[in-house]
């Protein structure tokens, strides 16, 4: 019989169980956990494929044939009459000049959708390329095998792990809410929530393992009396956990959109303590709970309407992001900021992966190219613009895709 693989006690069978048990299928489940043991000890073969989407083709960008108007018919000296107006046998110089004008405008016309065709391109080139450099970044890590195992810390007092524990930010509990809520004391480093596991809360052998990435989220794997426990990672490091904290006002203006109580709630004025009392516990789209994504802002705060919520939402969590040392820098490189821009709000819609490619293209049409452009738009006034073209997206994701732009609006590049 085969020895059972273990890393640091737990077996991957026990890993297995432990997602099967969650609800996840026994495909997903597996790859978790191969992921799970070539992070924490084994180097596996992967497959590169590109995020950044490229079709062989665009029918927007295929335009129709051109078709002259102008056509000459040779004058012959001493017989034809030149005139301005139209004859029986000539159409005069007037709709000969408007047929040249004419043909002008439309071959404008197709030469500036062939530019923005390749302006468009040029900008998923560069995102692909930038996978590109990623996956060259981790190729040389490999390499380099700087591909560490997990680093455990315990046993824990009390089920917390405090302090700032290999990039791991923890805190102390807030017993307000069930599960309790860990938040990181402000010592210097960056304020993030995140749930510990349930009912360890004095557990001896509680220890954090490490992560992995699943179904391209991080998630952090504790060993705990009862078992093997998976938790979204809390690395505040990982680019996973960086978009989440970047879209927290995102998701919450699309929840405002597609839940009509708390969107009837917010726009007649609201306080903070009221939406965490009736609706704390809803999850959104970026996987966060109402509660935590509002945590950045004061318990007493009162707000009138959905504009002057949004607006306070996103730019405090763009000052938790900005305090965050070296994080601008990282986000920069994440929406294709060009060198030596200084403010996310000059950088192109086109580094924004919650835009389709036809959305993109539709608001550039429009005059909104740049996210700072974007994020001073309303809702409706996005929505009556993309609703004109196939965009793909939804009224709630548009406004994910405002909060979102906010909330990089208010940052600069660091």
């Amino acid at each position: 019989m085969a020895e059972t693989l273990t890393i640091n006690g737990i077996s991957a069978e026990q890993v297995y169980e432990t997602v099967r048990e969650a609800g996840i299928g026994d495909a997903d489940a597996k790859i978790l956990v191969s992921n799970w043991i070539y992070q924490n000890y084994l180097t596996l073969s992967r497959t590169f494929a590109f995020s950044t989407a490229f079709p062989s083709a665009v029918p927007d960008c295929v335009p129709d044939p051109f078709a002259r108007t102008f056509v000459h018919r040779d004058w012959v000296d001493g017989e034809d009459l030149v005139q301005a107006g139209q004859s029986a046998n000539d159409n005069g110089f007037n709709v000969r000049l408007h047929q040249i004008e004419h043909d002008l405008d439309a071959l404008g016309a197709k030469i500036a959708t062939v530019v923005e065709c390749m302006s468009d391109m040029r900008a998923a080139i560069r995102k692909m390329f930038d996978e590109v450099a990623a996956e060259l970044n981790r190729i040389d890590n490999d390499i380099a095998g700087t591909v560490k195992g997990p680093t455990v810390v315990g046993p824990s007092v009390g089920g917390i792990l405090n302090g700032n524990l290999g990039g791991y930010q923890y805190g102390v509990p807030n017993y307000g809410v069930n599960p309790p809520i860990y938040t990181a004391p402000n010592y210097g480093y960056p304020n993030f929530t995140g749930p510990m596991p349930a009912g360890t809360d004095g557990d001896p052998l509680l220890n954090y393992l490490g992560t992995t990435i699943y179904q391209d989220k991080a998630v952090s794997l504790f060993n705990t009396s009862q078992g093997v426990v998976i938790l979204p990672a809390i690395d505040v490091s990982t680019p996973a956990n960086v978009d989440r904290r970047v879209s927290s006002a995102g998701a919450v203006g699309r929840a405002i959109q597609e839940n009509e109580q708390l969107g009837d709630a917010v726009s007649k004025g609201v306080s903070k303590q009221e939406l965490v009392d009736r609706f704390g516990g809803m999850t959104l789209s970026n996987g966060q709970t109402l509660q935590q994504a509002l945590a950045v802002l004061p318990m007493n705060a009162q707000y009138e309407n959905v504009e002057a919520f949004m607006n306070d939402l996103s730019g405090r969590m763009a000052g938790a992001l900005q305090a965050t040392t070296g994080l601008s820098r990282q986000l920069a490189s994440t929406v294709s900021a060009p060198a030596g821009a200084k403010t996310f709000g000059s950088v192109d819609i086109s580094g924004m992966k919650e835009l389709t490619p036809t959305a993109t293209s539709t608001l550039r049409k429009a005059g909104v190219s740049t996210i700072g452009q974007l994020a001073k738009m309303g809702q409706e006034e996005v929505s009556a613009i993309l609703g004109r073209t196939n965009s793909g997206l939804s009224n709630g994701e548009i406004a994910g895709v405002l909060g979102t732009a906010q909330t990089l609006s208010h940052m600069a590049i660091e």
